[in-house]
């Protein structure tokens, strides 16, 4: 092999490097591509559910706020909730009143209350 014939062997090679590292590249960037289109699609379906969301959420706002504070539309019948078809009369549709609240210690009670948890004087050994 001449001198000539080496140089052309290598520009060969070179050539075929070159080529398949374009090829590449663009396979590459292709790809890239095609992931690029896949997110901005997906990230325009989550901004879309998203606006819905946030549009849903201000008008529930905006009711709320037109019926003084009070969102009696809203709330469900209690009887729906644990539909088993059949409706209890004693449940009602009315919300039940919070218990009395008890009063607090008045001041001629002196010393500690007594503690239902003190289990000081219990024998935790058992037979």
């Amino acid at each position: 092999m001449n001198v000539a014939e080496r140089l052309s062997a290598a520009r060969a090679a070179q050539a075929a490097t070159a080529r398949e590292l374009r090829e590449r590249r663009l396979l590459r960037d292709r790809r890239v591509a095609g992931a690029e289109a896949a997110a901005a699609a997906e990230r325009e379906k989550r901004a879309a559910a998203a606006r819905r969301d946030l549009e849903e959420t201000r008008q529930l706002q905006r009711r709320a706020e037109q019926a003084g504070g009070w969102a009696t539309a809203a709330r469900a019948d209690p009887n729906e909730e644990t539909d088993f078809g059949f409706e209890d009369a004693e449940l009602g549709t009315q919300p039940v009143a919070a218990p009395p609240r008890r009063p607090d210690a008045s001041p001629a009670r002196s010393g500690p209350r007594p503690d239902d948890d003190d289990f000081a004087e219990t024998d935790w050994v058992t037979d």
